[in-house]
Order: C-alpha cells, then sequence, then structure tokens
C-alpha cells in the first residue's frame, strides 16, 4: 500500500508507510493476514509518537479561561479533537490529573471495572439458535482468543474511558498467523471525526483541525479496531468544573492574602480635618490599612477585618462545583473524596452504593459490547462461518446478594417439584454445575 501525502518528504511518506497497511486502513482482511508478519512489530501509536512531540512542550492550563473553555467544547461536535482532549488528558497537566475530584472519580470508576471478572458467556438454551456443542466450541475459540491479547486489562482500562472523553479507539495488532494478540490504546488528541457521529481518522500529528483538513488515507475501518463511545461525556462537567474552581481559589487566596493582615483605620481624637498632619495620617493610614508596616499616632486604633465570617461564601461555592461533578461521576457517592457523608449529609446509604454499582456495570456493558463487535465477530465468523454467534465476551461483577437470592429462588422451584436448567443456573451465578440425578 502506498501513501499520498501532499507535500510531505519521501522519507516521511515511507515512514509511515506501515502505518495504515493491514491495521488503519480501509484494507481487506486476506491483506491484512498475509502482511501481519512482516508488520506485526508495528504499532500505529509509537509510529506517530515523534510526530506529535510538541505537544510535550505545550501546557494546556496556560490561558484556560471561560472563553478558551468554550471554543474547547463547541470543537467537540466537529470531531476536532486536539487540543480539548490534550487539555484534559495530557500527563501531569491535565485535568484528568489536576483537579482532586475527577481524578478521584475516574480511579474509582477505573477500579470498579478491572475488579469485575471477564468471561466468555453462551446464550441461553430457550434461544432458537442455540446448539450445545457449538455454543461450547465457541466458547472455547473465543476464551482461546482473548487469552492472547496480551494487554487486556489496559485496553479494558483505557476503553472504560469513554465514559470521560467520549471515545476510546484501540487498533488491532495481529500476530504472524493473522489473529489479533495485542490492542493499542490510541490517544484522544490522535482521533478526528466528521462532525460529531461520522467516520473516524488518524491524526498522527495531533494537529488542530477538522476531518475534512487529513487525507482519506488516514481513514479508520472499524472492522480493524475496538472503539467505545459515550453520550454523555463527564469531561464537559469537569472542564467547567475547573475553570470555576480555579477562579474561585484564585480570589479567595487574594482574599486572604488581603485581609488577614488588613483593616480600618481610626485617627485620633486630636487629628486636624486639613492641612498636612492630616494628610499624612492619611496617607500613612491608607498603607496601614493595606497590611503595610508604618506608624501611627497616639490614640489611633486599628480594627482588623473579620474574614474568617466570609469564608463560607468560597468554600460554599467550591463545595457546589464540587457536588455537581461527582453526582453525574458517581451517582451522588461524595464518598469518593474520602469523607463520610453524602449530598444530603446523612452519611454514605446503600442506595446511593447501588447507583454507583449500576454505573460500574454500564461501564463494563459499554466495554463489552465493544469487544463483541471488534473481537468475537471477528473470531467467531473465520472459526465458523456461516454459523449463528452464541458465544460472546462479557465483563461482570455478580453481587454476592443478588446471586445468593437467585440460588435461594432455584432452591424453592426445586423444592416446589419444578426443575430449572443447569445452564441458566451457570449463566446466572458463573458456578459450573450440572443437573442432579433423579431421585429414585
Amino acid at each position: 500500500m502506498q501513501t499520498a501525502i501532499p507535500g510531505w518528504p519521501k522519507e516521511r511518506e515511507s515512514h509511515l508507510q506501515g502505518l495504515f497497511w493491514g491495521r488503519g486502513a480501509q484494507v481487506s482482511a486476506a491483506s491484512r493476514k498475509k502482511s501481519a508478519g512482516a508488520h506485526a512489530a508495528l504499532s500505529l501509536q509509537k509510529t506517530v509518537d515523534a510526530l506529535n512531540k510538541f505537544r510535550d512542550w505545550y501546557n494546556p492550563q496556560v490561558g484556560l479561561d471561560f472563553s478558551r473553555a468554550r471554543r474547547l467544547i463547541e470543537s467537540y461536535t466537529r470531531g476536532d479533537y486536539a487540543d480539548l482532549q490534550w487539555t484534559m488528558a495530557a500527563p501531569f497537566q491535565g485535568i484528568e490529573t489536576c483537579d482532586a475530584d475527577y481524578s478521584t472519580i475516574i480511579t474509582r470508576r477505573e477500579s470498579a471495572l478491572l475488579a469485575m471478572d471477564w468471561d466468555i458467556r453462551t446464550v441461553s438454551e430457550r434461544d432458537s439458535r442455540y446448539n450445545e456443542a457449538l455454543a461450547a466450541s465457541q466458547r472455547a475459540a473465543l476464551r482461546e482468543a482473548y487469552e492472547r491479547i496480551s494487554n487486556l486489562t489496559e485496553a479494558i482500562s483505557h476503553l472504560g474511558k469513554a465514559a470521560f472523553r467520549g471515545f476510546a479507539h484501540c487498533e488491532k495488532i495481529a500476530g504472524a498467523d493473522g489473529a489479533t494478540t495485542s490492542l493499542a490504546c490510541v490517544k484522544q488528541w490522535n482521533i478526528v471525526r466528521d462532525g460529531s457521529e461520522g467516520a473516524w481518522k488518524y491524526n498522527p500529528e495531533a494537529a488542530q483541525g477538522t476531518f475534512e483538513t487529513l487525507p482519506d488515507e488516514y481513514k479508520i475501518d472499524p472492522d480493524n479496531w475496538v472503539i467505545t463511545q459515550s453520550e454523555r461525556p463527564l469531561s464537559r462537567i469537569a472542564l467547567v468544573k475547573w475553570i470555576r474552581q480555579n477562579f474561585c481559589e484564585r480570589d479567595w487566596d487574594a482574599f486572604i492574602e488581603l485581609c488577614r493582615v488588613a483593616g480600618v483605620i481610626t485617627g485620633p481624637p486630636d487629628i486636624p480635618s486639613d492641612g498636612e498632619a492630616a494628610r499624612k495620617f492619611a496617607a500613612d493610614a491608607e498603607k496601614l490599612a493595606s497590611g503595610a508596616n508604618g506608624f501611627l499616632p497616639y490614640g489611633a486604633t486599628f480594627t482588623p477585618h473579620k474574614w474568617q465570617d466570609l469564608h463560607p461564601l468560597f468554600s460554599g461555592r467550591i463545595e457546589h462545583l464540587q457536588k455537581q461533578l461527582i453526582l453525574a461521576g458517581t451517582g451522588g457517592l461524595v464518598t469518593s473524596l474520602g469523607g463520610s457523608v453524602g449530598l444530603n449529609g446523612s452519611g454514605t446509604s446503600e442506595a446511593q452504593a447501588d447507583v454507583f454499582a449500576a454505573i460500574s456495570r454500564a461501564d463494563a456493558l459499554m466495554v463489552s459490547e465493544a469487544m463483541q463487535r471488534g473481537i468475537d465477530r471477528e473470531v467467531l465468523d473465520a472459526r465458523f462461518p456461516g454459523k449463528p454467534r452464541l458465544a460472546y465476551f462479557l465483563i461482570a461483577h455478580e453481587d454476592a446478594k443478588d446471586v445468593g437470592k437467585y440460588i435461594e429462588n432455584v432452591s424453592r422451584l426445586t423444592g416446589a417439584g419444578y426443575k430449572v436448567a443447569a445452564a441458566e443456573v451457570a449463566e446466572k451465578t458463573g458456578y459450573a454445575v450440572e443437573d442432579a440425578p433423579d431421585a429414585a
């Protein structure tokens, strides 16, 4: 495959030859398999890291105010992600790292996702397509395929961050036999999109620009990628919260610096109302009232400002901003900050924990469905052409309370003379069970 990038030197084009061969560009599965051995060692992200080194010198916090935030927010619907995603996720300087609240939310949800086990499940026996032998063979094939992916945990973590960033892309890297052996996690600032719902292109230099500004050679073929998307990314709320909180804290610091040493000067009874002595006292009093050192005549008094009384104005504003972000990110679980109270001040409730668990399950389902589209379909269609897909990848956390309740219900049904299929019990509980022999 040849790249044709107008204006680029030949050595740069040669450097990018392997970039899209059998991976990012739209090529056939046969070409991908044929070229896999020669290009397996190449990684799209590693290939272009040198091209966008300039961003390491760009501090996204410099000049970040409300006007710039508005422009960054508007760039999202255009599919112009480079500056926005760098502002949010840049190493050490991005808001995901600098905002303690946002960083904690990301850590908690990422931890909850990675704490769940992945498994290969099969469709229910009630499915009209179900075939026990075929389902078992497909389950074994998928398990083998996923166990070959060397960085599966890293990929799951990256794909789960679409909930915060809006999307996440992993490039499928093939081994010598054409099968996927790793998933290269691509940085968000290396992606552009045709509007808010169109096709994707790779942006190797992380340059600010739209879909039309990049050549068609950079189009991303979804068949060769695993992609997650979120309709309501939290970065929108986090960006606005970060700027407002920064301005609030800046004013708070300035207020404390001024008011902790400032106050009101009351002149002595015998101070003249005009003349040189009055003007000198007024000048000295103004300096002292602002926190400077100086001398007051006998009888003058100094009354410091009661800045402590205004403390709640700033702290209350910051707490309000925190609550808005935490409410959206955890369903109202304020204890993610390490405190002991909930949004209503009554402590962590079981209902809040259930809401957070539901959000975590939604993250797991998002990643699971992306894997099913990107990996399951490729493996099953290659190994079982023309056959229905009866097995699938799933990340799931089985709540002990829910599992126990389900087993209790099965026991009651069995005691009443009914028989529950072993396959269904295994699917619901995760336990390997078999039908018990009929009683004599």
